[in-house]
């Protein structure tokens, strides 16, 4: 069987399309009850699919959800150097404040 496509989604990877926060995504689902860009259950009942169009739809979802976990690997990376920095300052500081603590512990002993 084969059901040829009228368009496709490989769009979602171009500069310029605007990814959905998914707090948007959110907001959208609570206020519709489905996933923006796809139709509801009352039109999908009412009018039917078409199958290449909710082939290409399921596609593009599949792209987006693929945009979002990059994002979330990206920023986690980020979140790790970051955690990695700080780790680094605590012990340097851990280490001064040793230093000086020895320092006091001399001039107090004297």
């Amino acid at each position: 069987l084969t059901v040829n496509a009228r368009w496709w989604s490989d769009f979602v990877f171009a500069e310029n399309y605007r990814l959905m926060s998914l707090s948007n995504v959110s907001n959208y689902i609570k206020l519709f009850g489905h996933l923006p860009g796809m139709p509801s259950e009352k039109q999908v009942l009412d009018s039917g699919i078409n199958v290449a169009d909710m082939q290409a739809l399921h596609q593009q979802k599949i792209e987006e959800l693929t945009l979002y976990s990059i994002a979330q690997e990206e920023k986690l990376k980020a979140q790790e150097l970051q955690l990695e920095v700080q780790r680094a300052q605590i012990e340097l500081q851990r280490k001064k404040q040793e230093e000086l603590e020895a320092k006091l512990n001399l001039l107090l002993s004297k």
